[in-house]
């Protein structure tokens, strides 16, 4: 008889469920104290809601008797938002636009031939050595085309997938929170009945990691929350329908899910809890069956799970008694083979572990703790310093809004239509009112009375805070485009280029590591589940063909050992247009002459290619400055006529020449007029004070002379 789902005093699992859930639990309290409480308060300082910082009464306000709320906290609560624009500046930087993935095979060593005893008169070795050469080169030949077919696969899959919008998620999460992830997997989109490879963002509150890790390789099991409605979970695991009770309310039920929204939910007779939280849990120690519970008591099981391997996968909800990938009625079939597929990994990402972590998540971090499985999230070190910044500005916009209030004293003796000219509903001014003062004059009825002005070093305070958040943070005075001062030489403004890009560049490598590891991953995934025919529309009959081949002769295992994954240095970033064309323009001044060379013998292939990218530099056509290709003429044209050729077509790279020469010398003939004009500019305006100066001089002489007459 199959057991019940809902019977939890007979699934053999219980025991297993439970202490997973308890360690789940365990691992959430430790990350909290790691990373989550900084990740939150990141969050909060970048979503710009500041409430939260006046929810608790300092010590000292209350001291001195501020025990209402209202009493210490300002009117006006600003928002002094360097974490948006840290991220609005940095996030565009460090991505841009998809760059070109590049696969590459692993090269096989050269190998002597004398080494292995060929070359020296063995004929038997020497046809070994021969014959393992040519299978050599054949498989090399095989790495090639394969490699070739999965970058035409992983390239689209960057289109299809809108895999931008999802790296700049996980790098915003990575730059405020301290973590960014990327998650692999294969979907049947929609009504499609073909299969495809994702890399989508999770939320990094939704991650959690073996709370006894001290680093990422001690890391033996993490999990990933999620909230879906039931009857999508139900179909999911395959289980009947009406199995699961949800224990969250969506939103059709007026209330929220515990993902970060911000009202609790308000249950009715009418609610309908229609959602349900569950954890998928990736293990690399074995099922659970090694796990200590409370009381250091071993789990409860009648089935021998050690069946299931090192590498295994569970699904648990709370107060549901069993993992939602193996049901009462899965378990009660007692097919131990069935049960062991539904244990294991959907994707074996285990098998990446060398080269990458080995599990379906990519994971972004630009600064690494020691000691701890969590990144540091850049805006830690400048908490303070934003609270202080913040606290300072809410007071000083009081202290404004206080300032700009006129107050006007006012004895009761005034008149009544002074009264009420002074406190009607239209009036701009904060009435004050005195004791009588019969028989004064009308300035000692009513005076005007003057708020105090700001300290001045309040504000040299601020913005020596300010300067220490931007250089913590990154946001040196390159990346806003401004400089401190001009830049004596080319060669000081290229050094301090170099010093002040340090850093983003560093993160900009860290980027282009994640998603190439991103990349390794989604062939992976391919490699394993993508059928021939859901390549078909990408690579070709011949493509599919391959995979199919690739995939019978290979495993998933083979595209770490064989393939590098990588993606052109810096093409994911913004191109620097100034700093092409000077690239250009260097190259070309030793590159011409030869290419000159070159095109005089028929060889225009590198001038074009020159021509072309200092167009693209430059965003200009530049057509008109490409050279013909030579044609072979069926007639067979005559040593004269081969000859006129030659001459008009140097003629033509000669005038083609000249007009680039020509506009090189315009551009630099332009440039120093710029200076020379800005130049006579700044004599004029020197001129223009030293003659102020001197008639201020003379006059105050003049001054000088008559008083002392």
């Amino acid at each position: 008889m199959a057991l019940q789902s809902g019977d939890s005093s007979v699934h053999p699992f219980k025991s297993i469920t439970d202490i997973w859930l308890s360690k789940i639990n365990l691992a959430i309290n430790e990350k909290n104290e790691r990373f989550q409480k900084w990740a939150d308060e990141s969050m909060r300082f970048f979503d710009g809601a500041h409430d939260w910082m006046w929810q608790e009464i300092p010590p000292k306000v209350a001291a001195i008797g501020a025990t209402d709320n209202n009493q210490w906290m300002p009117m006006f609560r600003m928002t002094y938002n360097r974490m948006f624009e840290a991220v609005a500046l940095l996030g565009p930087a460090l991505y841009f636009r998809n760059p070109s993935v590049t696969c590459t095979p692993h090269q096989f060593p050269e190998i002597d031939p004398m080494s292995v005893g060929a070359g020296i008169g063995d004929m038997m070795a020497d046809m070994v050595f021969q014959q393992t050469m040519m299978q050599q080169q054949v498989e090399s030949a095989s790495r090639k085309s394969t490699a070739s077919m999965y970058e035409t696969v992983l390239n689209w899959l960057q289109l299809a997938t809108n895999k931008k919008l999802h790296i700049r998620q996980a790098i915003t999460d990575a730059l405020i929170k301290g973590a960014g992830y990327l998650w692999c997997s294969v979907e049947m989109p929609g009504a499609s009945q073909t299969k495809i490879v994702r890399s989508t963002y999770v939320n990094a509150d939704d991650i959690i990691k073996d709370p006894d890790a001290m680093q990422a390789d001690d890391v033996m099991w993490i999990a990933r929350r999620c909230v879906h409605p039931l009857n999508v979970v139900e179909e999911k695991y395959q289980l009947p329908p009406g199995t699961l009770k949800g224990h969250i309310m969506s939103y059709d039920s007026e209330a929220r899910t515990t993902r970060g929204r911000n009202k609790k939910p308000v249950p009715t007779k009418e609610t309908s809890y229609d959602l349900l939280e569950y954890w998928e849990i990736y293990s690399k120690n074995g099922f659970g069956h090694l796990l200590k519970g409370k009381d250091n008591k071993d789990p409860i099981s009648p089935i021998d799970v050690s069946q299931f391997g090192k590498y295994c996968y569970l699904a648990v909800a709370k107060n549901i008694p069993f993992p939602l990938n193996l049901p009462s009625d899965v378990v009660a079939q007692g097919d131990m083979e069935d049960m062991a597929m539904r244990a294991q990994w959907p994707i074996p990402f285990w098998q990446d572990e060398p080269v990458s972590n080995g599990w379906p998540y990519c994971e972004l971090g630009f600064y690494d703790k020691p000691g701890s499985v969590w990144p540091v999230s850049i805006f830690k070190p400048v908490a303070g310093e934003m609270r202080f910044i913040n606290w300072c500005m809410s007071f000083l916009a009081d202290k404004a809004a206080s300032a700009c209030q006129t107050v006007v004293a006012r004895a009761k003796s005034a008149g009544a239509e002074m009264q009420r000219q002074l406190s009607g509903a239209s009036s701009p001014y904060t009435i004050v009112e005195l004791s009588d003062l019969m028989g004064k004059s009308i300035k000692d009825v009513y005076t005007f009375l003057e708020s105090p002005q700001f300290p001045a070093d309040i504000w040299n305070v601020i913005a020596a805070v300010d300067e220490r958040i931007d250089k913590r943070l990154g946001l040196t005075e390159l990346m806003y485009g401004m400089s401190s001062r001009q830049m004596r030489s080319a060669a000081e403004a290229n050094v301090k280029d170099q010093n002040v890009s340090v850093r983003p560049d560093d993160m900009s490598n860290t980027v282009e590591d994640f998603v190439s590891a991103t990349n390794l991953k989604e062939a992976q995934a391919a490699s394993f589940l993508l059928e021939p025919e859901d390549v078909v529309p990408i690579v070709g009959s011949l493509g599919a063909y391959l995979w199919s081949q690739h995939q019978q002769s290979k495993g998933p295992d083979d595209i770490v050992k064989s393939y590098s994954f990588r993606i052109e240095a810096g093409s994911a970033r913004k191109p620097n247009k100034q700093a092409r064309i000077e690239q250009m323009n260097q190259f070309g001044q030793f590159a011409l002459p030869m290419m000159q060379e070159f095109a005089l013998q028929g060889l225009t292939g590198p001038w074009n290619a020159f021509m072309h990218e200092m167009g693209k530099a430059m965003d200009m056509p530049t057509d008109q400055y490409m050279l013909n290709i030579p044609q072979p003429d069926p007639n067979q044209p005559s040593p004269e006529q081969q000859q006129q050729q030659a001459e008009q077509q140097k003629m033509a790279i000669q005038l083609s020449m000249d007009q680039e020469k020509h506009d090189q010398e315009m551009k630099q003939d332009k440039e120093k007029h710029d200076q020379e004009m800005k130049l006579e500019k700044e004599k004029a305006k020197v001129q223009t004070q030293v003659a102020k100066e001197k008639s201020k001089a003379q006059a105050q002489a003049a001054k000088n002379r008559s008083s002392q007459k």
